[in-house]
């Protein structure tokens, strides 16, 4: 048999609940493809990559497959008998066997049980009761026909998963009511509640695949039960957990009655024996609740994911369902990182949009894409009612409006951080306004409140522009804690749209954002675009001053329409330049690079790190090596003050300036291509860090 020659994980299904919810994690471990049709993701229309349609040639490179890919629910084989064909994974595990892949991972049902006396271990009788677990297990024995000593194959018999997921099913159980907790609808079962599940978090679900694909022992076939620490639980309990939860998040809850009805369906797991393998889980079901809840209050306003079952009903009504491109493999997936790709299917909307547009030659009128971009992105930043967004050409246009609400005029005093895009000083300057140079922390990089408040003591200043410098929250509650009420704060989000926030919403603390959208981010406009959110009051004010070109400068109608397309992949997009930063610091740390301290919040459009401080003479020795080796190694950011001549940076800007580097985050490059500039990156660092350290 021929044998991989690569070391890649597909991961079939790698858009959807779990896949989406592990994949960082795994590409810190290894190279990572994705093949998804997209048929859950609104917006898409499908146009992914379909399984069913690779080959064994489009394996060549691929070690271990997780199949996720595989229907997920017992609604969806009812209500899609052809989606649940045992022959589509067997075709697949056919082409891996052929193509040399090593493992093949399966992700099964726990339902094959369905027998309540007691916890049934991998080794208890099957009772499929439905036509989904029947599906998965008659799909097992093929897998098992198929194994031995050179193509393993590893089955998950995976309990009724819960939690928050960047493609979070609102039909889950538990979720299903956390989500009505959260809109304040009355908690209530179709039945008794008597009856027993097993649960697992979908960040464990995600864990437990990424172990059986990458941590077990060889062997031909083995099964496994996933659940969580405390997984067995009644639906009643589950419930009163939820209703628990809700109420210590805030939320007012009623629980019905339960219904006179007893679900047929009960069953307990025992997973001891993957814990013996070495996996154990970390959420408990009260956690998971906890963390649901919390991440929708961070997102309230933006819409309830779409049911699946409706999903793929308006899927099958377009002709859509199961249709794939000729040809496509999985390597025709999006891009692992920005820019960002529409999707076939979605491009396909937006070229019609703009042939519309532009045989009218109406290329900023009509469509109401703008409207919808400014929405979402109000959605985004959770603006309150009182405030609003007005699409803007670029976010300069952005920062550059929001400066005149605030007051700034020619003379004014505005703080800006040392260490930031050019673009911030330079609006300042543009205004005829005064910039005043704030050092930066030695941790994040982003405006120090402390020295805000030295600046404050040796002048006036009239108004600060905070940045989210890299793409990483600046401290917004410290920065206006050091201004007072009396000086008003603009941020720069143009770098951070998508990255967690802790704190009160923006919109309580600062008084204006500008927000930004280009090619070189997690979501763009078709080229350039930006917007102002500010209080309804001043957005008016803005719209009514002839000498802000507000009309003039409005998001054009087929950048909007690009923008609002694109919306639905930003939480996998910014997944992907998460993993690719974690990646990189792997590489770098090992050799006393220092990376911007953020939290787990940042966007990361960017990969910066210093170099240590032993080596900083030969920061631009080792940025020739990279570009020589095709890594598109830059210096940003350098000093705004030294950069505009305009004196002396402050220290810890000083110290940032000269010693960082930022790495490019693959913009435009496919998976095999960032473990390419990875392997590049890794191979230049050793060699200088090698080379003896210049003196003097």
């Amino acid at each position: 048999m021929k044998r991989s020659n690569g070391d890649v994980v597909l991961v079939t299904g790698g858009a959807g609940y779990v896949g989406s919810a592990m994949l960082g994690e795994l590409a810190l471990r290894r190279a990572v493809r994705t093949c998804d049709t997209h048929w859950f993701v609104p917006g898409t229309g499908g146009g992914g990559t379909d399984h069913r349609t690779l080959r064994s040639s489009d394996l060549d490179d691929v070690d271990t497959i997780i199949h996720l890919a595989d229907p997920s629910s017992a609604e969806i084989v009812e209500a899609f008998p052809e989606m649940a064909e045992v022959a589509d994974t067997a075709r697949l595990a056919q082409s891996a066997r052929s193509a040399g892949v090593r493992r093949f991972v399966f992700a099964s049902t726990a339902a094959v049980y369905n027998d309540g006396h007691a916890p049934a271990t991998e080794a208890s009788p099957v009772h499929t009761a439905s036509a989904y677990s029947r599906h998965k297990y008659e799909t097992e024995q093929v897998l098992k026909s198929l194994a031995d000593d050179d193509f393993e194959v590893v089955v998950c018999r995976l309990a009724s998963c819960f939690g928050w997921s960047p493609a979070l099913r609102p039909e889950l159980v538990i979720n299903r009511m956390s989500l009505r907790a959260f809109a304040g609808e009355c908690l209530s079962l179709s039945s008794d509640g008597t009856s027993w599940r097993p649960f697992v978090h979908v960040a464990d679900a995600g864990r437990a695949f990424i172990h059986a694909a990458t941590a077990l022992d060889p062997a031909p076939f083995r099964v496994f039960n996933v659940c969580g620490t405390d997984g067995n639980r009644r639906v009643a309990d589950a419930l009163d957990a939820v209703a628990d939860g809700a109420r210590e998040f805030g939320l007012d809850v009623e629980v019905g009655t339960p219904e006179d009805v007893r679900d047929p369906r009960s069953y307990t797991i025992d997973a001891s024996a993957f814990a013996k393998a070495g996996f154990v889980p970390s959420w408990s079901i009260d956690e998971g609740i906890t963390d649901l809840l919390r991440r929708l209050g961070s997102v309230h306003g933006a819409a309830v994911p779409v049911e699946r079952l409706e999903r793929l009903r308006a899927l099958r009504a377009t002709g859509a369902l199961g249709m794939v491109a000729p040809g496509a493999t999985a390597s025709s997936t999006p891009g692992s990182v920005t820019p960002y790709r529409l999707p076939r299917a979605a491009a396909a909307v937006v070229s019609k949009e703009h042939d519309r547009v532009m045989s009218r030659s109406r290329y900023r009128l009509g469509g109401g894409h703008a409207e919808q971009a400014e929405a979402l992105l109000a959605d985004a930043l959770c603006l309150p009612d009182s405030w609003g967004v007005i699409g803007l050409r670029s976010g300069t246009d952005a920062l550059t409006r929001s400066l005149w609400l605030a007051g700034v005029r020619p003379g004014s005093r505005v703080a800006v951080p040392d260490v930031a895009f050019h673009a911030v000083a330079a609006t300042v300057v543009t205004l005829g306004a005064e910039p005043v140079f704030v050092d930066v922390t030695s941790d994040t990089w982003n405006l120090d409140p402390e020295d805000l408040r030295r600046r404050r003591r040796d002048g006036p200043i009239d108004a600060v522009i905070a940045v989210d410098n890299y793409g990483t929250p600046a401290d917004l509650v410290g920065l206006r804690a050091a201004c007072g009420h009396e000086v008003p704060i603009v941020l720069d989000a143009c770098e951070s749209l998508g990255a967690g926030r802790s704190g009160p919403p923006v919109a309580e603390v600062v008084d204006y954002v500008a927000m930004s959208f280009s090619f070189t981010k997690p979501i763009h406009a078709a080229g350039m675009g930006g917007a102002l959110c500010a209080p309804v009051a001043d957005l008016e004010r803005a719209e009514s001053s002839p000498e802000l070109l507000i009309r003039q400068t409005r998001l054009p109608e087929l950048n909007a329409a690009y923008l609002v397309h694109a919306w639905s992949d930003l939480p996998r997009n910014l997944e992907r330049l998460r993993s690719i930063y974690d990646r990189y610091s792997q590489v770098l740390r090992v050799h006393g690079f220092d990376a911007q301290a953020e939290d787990g919040r940042s966007t990361r459009i960017h990969a910066p790190f210093l170099v240590p401080r032993s080596r900083v003479r030969d920061r631009d020795g080792l940025v020739d090596a990279l570009v020589a080796a095709g890594v598109a190694a830059t210096t940003q950011f350098p000093s705004q003050s030294r950069l505009l001549g305009r004196g002396t940076p402050p220290p810890v800007a000083a110290e940032v300036d000269a010693r960082v580097v930022s790495f490019p985050t693959g913009a435009g490059l496919c998976e095999p291509a960032i473990d390419e500039l990875l392997a590049n990156v890794k191979d230049v660092v050793a060699r200088w860090v090698a080379l003896k350290p210049t003196s003097g």
